[in-house]
């Protein structure tokens, strides 16, 4: 079961989506960030959704 992804990055995180899927060819999108503006800090963002059963997960950033 899956309920958060954890996405450390520095500057700017365009949005983020986050697919997961049992198979690894079928992904469906359970969290969208929207995006986070510009930082000099290290951002730390924790994306979190209804628990779901997941063997694979993929981000979509850009």
């Amino acid at each position: 079961m899956v309920e958060r992804v954890r996405v450390v990055c520095s500057r700017s995180l365009p949005n983020v989506k986050v697919e997961i899927g049992l198979d690894g060819k079928h992904f469906v999108e359970v969290c969208d960030s929207g995006g986070y503006p510009a930082t000099e800090d290290v951002l730390d963002a924790g994306l979190k959704f209804l628990p779901q059963k997941a063997r694979y997960a993929r981000l979509m950033i850009g």
